[in-house]
């Protein structure tokens, strides 16, 4: 019967509380991966599954399931399924992961990294009062210190800065939403308070997420937006930052790259991985 193993990845440290659960599984065949991930779904919370289904010391071959069918690449994922392997000392510090799409991720700081690019923002024109309407704040809400731009390491989102209470209370029409991202050609909106440790919040209704709490290639995105504002130097950056505190979900993602003429470069975004337990799945049509 194939083990299936229960993680937290992108919780925050050294507190280790919030995150987002995934489990990993060995040695099942694949006609059970559908309903070994409906079944932890069920009963363990964690909405992706990362199959391991080939593995050498440089290199990881990775599917991923949710409850109801088998998902695109997951970085949270992935990351889990690394250090499930690393746990073993099975895997190298510099891995090729092998998903739907190629990536490289490497060990910092004793958390397993992935590589997400470059990130760039640029301004596009907006309606604050549209702002304002779809996440359903006031004006006094917006952190006017800061523009609002676009920014994306390969598929654009709109970000909008925000003081701490605007953060905490805006609550995103789905509707507005999706007609601001249309009107600025962006996919998602990263809502963002800059004032002390910086912390976010993503929506993307056009990609059917209405709140994600641990969003590595959005922190990407992110890291391209701090670097045109001049939040940051150049030369290398190392930042770690919270997401969806607010919601009562929080997650803790880490980043380093290189800020370079307004933009971040080379931007490897991971986090902390803890185990919860180790568990001897039977599927559903093994029971029967």
């Amino acid at each position: 019967m194939p083990q299936t193993y229960i993680y937290t990845v992108y919780n925050d440290y050294p507190s280790a509380t919030g995150g987002k659960v995934i489990a990993v599984c060995e040695e099942a065949l694949e006609a059970e991966f559908q309903a070994i991930a409906k079944q932890n779904a069920a009963k363990y919370g964690a909405p992706i599954t990362a199959f391991i289904t080939e593995y050498a010391q440089d290199h990881v071959s990775l599917r991923f399931f949710n409850a109801q069918k088998e998902k695109g690449d997951s970085d949270s994922g992935a990351i889990v399924a690394l250090a499930h392997l690393k746990e073993r000392g099975e895997i190298d510090k510099t891995v090729q992961l092998n998903m739907q799409e190629v990536m490289q991720a490497r060990l910092q700081h004793g958390m397993y990294h992935i590589l997400q690019g470059d990130a760039k923002a640029w301004e596009v024109p907006v309606d604050l009062d549209h702002v304002c309407e779809a996440l359903q704040i006031d004006h006094s809400d917006l952190d006017q210190r800061y523009p609002i731009m676009a920014a994306s390491t390969s598929r654009p989102n709109l970000v909008v800065p925000l003081t701490a209470e605007g953060l905490r209370s805006a609550k995103p029409n789905l509707e507005l939403v999706t007609d601001l991202n249309n009107a600025t050609g962006t996919r998602g909106l990263i809502f963002v308070c800059l004032e002390g440790e910086i912390s976010f919040r993503y929506t993307a209704p056009l990609k059917n997420i209405v709140e994600d709490n641990a969003a590595s290639n959005t922190y990407a995105t992110l890291c391209g937006y701090l670097s045109k504002v001049g939040m940051l130097e150049d030369g290398a950056q190392r930042l770690s930052v919270t997401q969806a505190v607010a919601i009562k979900k929080p997650s803790r993602l880490s980043a380093s790259f290189t800020v370079e003429n307004g933009e971040a470069r080379d931007i490897w975004v991971g986090g902390l991985v803890t185990r919860q337990e180790v568990l001897d799945l039977t599927t559903d049509e093994e029971e029967e």
